[in-house]
């Protein structure tokens, strides 16, 4: 009798183990993150290199710590509209809790959602004031231009000073800072445009008459390119120094106009050598966009492990502790960014050199 008693409390052992281990989450120990960029539209050129560098980063993840990583991968077509579509089904279907993102539009767009989700969002989005009032919302890399005034006040032939800027928040921060900086000896007049201008040459000629000895010309996209066109229309000859010229595509190369033997502020090199030697070995990009998804997708996924995916401590660990980062360490200040320096390069040619 006992023997069978033993027998049937065997068998039923054997049948809840079994039972537990068929029905235990098939992805426990797996993280869940959430990613989107713009992989249609004009801004395609940009999100496709991100999501390289996100895969890419999920890839040297699971090389380096053996978990596995369950990526969800969306469109943002750098709509906010489309962002907004995309991030409510990543927030309340995929149940995403770990998510990055770039551009300010989309980003001011969906992170309201990843508050009112408690999800942690990381963008590698420029412009200033995004985290304001966002405790869900850390910005990887916000660009500094910090250099600017000392690299005008030690030039002593730089007397007149034009400042040509695009119309948004993160330039006019930076000339209001700028002012305060630079001598006062030295003239300064600004000349503004809007994203979407098609024609610069009123401007341009406004600028010839005011003959500056140096241009500091801060914009992207096709409007820069437009600006410095209708420049060069107008035969204005002037040193410069602009921003991520040789980082945003189609501005370098650009043959209405010559940027050799002048400057451009951009994100530094790859500074973690490791990194940097898997990033060569595994056919990945050198692309500020690319290193900037990365870095931003490593230290996501490295605070959803230690968290063990909770985002509410997460928080306390982003704003604590020292991650390691692809252009050094990552280290978030009280308003959740990461500042860094940009570089100063002369552009040669078609090529930047550091």
């Amino acid at each position: 009798m006992k023997k069978r008693i033993l027998s049937f409390v065997v068998v039923i052992v054997v049948i809840l183990i079994g039972f537990t281990l068929y029905n235990k989450p098939k992805n426990e120990g797996v993280i869940k993150i959430g990613a989107m960029y713009a992989l249609s539209g004009p801004s395609a050129i940009f999100g496709e290199v991100s999501a390289h560098g996100v895969k890419d980063a999920v890839k040297y993840f699971e090389e380096k710590t053996g978990t596995k990583v369950d990526l969800v991968l969306e469109d943002s077509a750098n709509d906010p509209k489309v962002a907004v579509s995309a991030a409510t089904k990543m927030f309340e279907i995929d149940k995403i809790k770990f998510m990055v993102t770039g551009m300010s539009g989309v980003t001011n767009a969906v992170a309201p959602l990843a508050e009112k989700a408690g999800a942690v969002l990381i963008t590698d989005a420029a412009g200033y004031g995004l985290t304001k009032d966002k405790e869900y919302l850390f910005q990887g890399l916000l660009p500094s231009l910090n250099d600017v005034p000392e690299q005008l006040n030690n030039k002593g032939e730089w007397q007149k000073v034009a400042l040509l800027l695009i119309n948004d928040e993160f330039s006019n921060l930076w000339e209001a800072n700028w002012r305060k900086d630079i001598s006062s000896d030295k003239e300064i007049k600004t000349f503004k445009f809007e994203k979407n201008m098609t024609d610069f040459k009123t401007d341009a000629l406004k600028i010839k008459t005011f003959n500056p000895d140096v241009i500091v010309v801060i914009g992207y996209g096709p409007a820069v390119s437009q600006a410095l066109a209708d420049l060069a229309v107008q035969g204005v000859v002037a040193s410069k120094l602009t921003y991520l010229a040789c980082t945003f595509p189609g501005i370098v190369g650009d043959k209405r106009y010559d940027l050799n033997g002048t400057y451009s502020y951009e994100y530094p090199n790859y500074q973690n050598t490791e990194i940097k030697n898997w990033i060569s070995k595994n056919g990945g990009s050198d692309s500020t966009f690319y290193g900037l998804a990365f870095e931003n997708t490593l230290t996501a996924l490295n605070t959803a492990k230690t968290t063990n995916n909770d985002p509410e401590k997460a928080l306390t660990y982003l704003k604590s502790t020292k991650n390691t980062g692809l252009y050094g360490d990552v280290i978030f200040d009280q308003n959740n960014v990461v500042e860094r320096d940009l570089v100063l390069t002369r552009i040669e040619g078609s090529k930047c050199v550091r």
